[in-house]
């Protein structure tokens, strides 16, 4: 089972659980991105999964807000390193709805090492910014 997080949006968030290339249970939460890790935890436990039955996370590495881009690929590097799994990078350039975007994953391509996920930020960078 895939852990799969989004969290392109300082508002909201995506959280599911990927078996089989499908999603088993996805849900969007309205909440802040400090709220993210507390509702994946609870979501875990609603859906009867500890940790341990994770295999990989996927996480949605970007475009989108600062800090819940940050908070979201910071909890999967996380878990994945905590847990010794692969984390999975996708992009989302298109803001497809989940459903969507996991159509567009070839899971064929994923890699069963252990890797981390880099945010992709919506703006660039403040040019002089503490200069």
């Amino acid at each position: 089972m895939i852990l799969f997080l989004s969290a392109q949006d300082i508002k909201f968030a995506w959280i599911g659980i990927v078996k089989d290339g499908v999603f088993e249970h996805i849900n969007r939460y309205d909440l802040s991105p400090e709220q993210l890790l507390k509702v994946i935890s609870e979501q875990l436990d609603k859906w009867n999964l500890s940790a341990s039955e994770i295999d990989a996370v996927m996480c949605v590495s970007g475009p989108g807000s600062f800090t819940s881009t940050r908070t979201s690929t910071a909890i999967a590097n996380t878990f994945g390193f905590t847990q010794n799994i692969p984390v999975y990078s996708i992009d989302n350039y298109k803001f497809l709805n989940p459903v969507d975007l996991l159509n567009e994953v070839d899971f064929s391509k994923l890699s069963s090492e252990v890797q981390y996920v880099n945010p992709v930020y919506d703006r660039p960078a403040v040019k002089g910014f503490g200069e």
